[in-house]
């Protein structure tokens, strides 16, 4: 374990294990909610308009869609960055360890 680079991996391993982790919980709440939200559509369909928009359940669950969607591009910037710097911290080690023994 005390090649650096072998510890680099596994320290980004970590960090995208939390990531994925975390958006694994988020799709469970998020499928929670849709499914309350889908529940409320159909009983309040028969009752017509809605005075306050707010109460609209068509209305949450198109702002829930759009929460969601905003929270994936969230976690692919999140992976990308990490595996970015992963790979740029990696390829200056390797550059560096050249550097040393020429």
């Amino acid at each position: 374990m005390n090649n650096p680079r072998t510890l680099l991996i596994l320290f980004a391993l970590a960090f995208l294990a939390i990531q994925v982790i975390s958006f694994m919980s988020g799709i469970s709440k998020h499928e929670e909610r849709m499914a309350k939200l889908e529940k409320q559509l159909v009983q309040f369909e028969t009752k017509g308009t809605y005075i306050d928009l707010k109460s609209d359940p068509a209305v949450k669950l198109k702002e829930e869609k759009t929460r969601f969607k905003a929270e994936t591009m969230s976690f692919v910037v999140k992976v990308l960055v990490i595996s970015g710097a992963t790979a740029f911290v990696y390829a200056m080690m390797k550059n560096d360890r050249g550097q040393k023994s020429g």
